[in-house]
């Protein structure tokens, strides 16, 4: 039996999916920020302009593959941006990621 929808049906899947997509994007941040290692790469990244995978190795003291597995946590949530130059693969700390940083320190401060 095929049922046409009607208009509020369709204006309420069409919420869902508007509500679906945000949580998912929430979710994204949440994950960038679940991880002691990648909040110390954005307090890295708010000490200086920019820094190179190898830096942030060299930085925090951890292996190219768990550094790089934690950046591109990071980029998925929108906190850092990635920049390709020649060879080598820039962070920086993004506005959305600053503003978390600042919130996550205030949070430190209440503890």
């Amino acid at each position: 039996m095929n049922r046409k929808l009607d208009q509020n049906q369709l204006s309420k899947m069409e919420f869902n999916k508007k509500k679906k997509k945000y949580f998912q994007n929430l979710e994204r941040i949440v994950k960038g920020l679940a991880n002691w290692k990648r909040i110390l790469i954005l307090e890295s990244l708010e000490k200086e302009k920019e820094l190179t995978t190898e830096t942030i190795c060299e930085k925090l003291n951890i292996q190219y593959k768990t550094a790089t597995d934690h950046l591109r946590r990071l980029v998925q949530g929108g906190l850092v941006w990635k920049k390709k130059r020649e060879r080598n693969v820039f962070y920086l700390l993004t506005t959305r990621g600053k503003k978390f940083l600042k919130f996550l320190k205030n949070l430190k401060l209440k503890f």
